[in-house]
């Protein structure tokens, strides 16, 4: 976990996947934050990926 954590620390931008209708959508953010393994993005209400995230919390 260390290694990933360290690699996270050197590279700031992560894909992150949801899907609506059953279509997969893919996302680059920065990640704002890290504290222990939980890392932390930004988005806002008005943004598709904030609707799909809420639609689907297990993605």
């Amino acid at each position: 976990m260390e290694r990933a954590l360290q690699f996270l620390r050197n590279h700031k931008d992560v894909a992150l996947a949801t899907s609506e209708d059953n279509i997969p959508k893919l996302r680059i953010f920065q990640v704002m934050k890290q504290e222990g393994n939980v890392l932390y993005f930004a988005t806002s209400e008005a943004k598709a990926v904030w609707r799909e995230l809420r639609k689907n919390p297990n993605e």
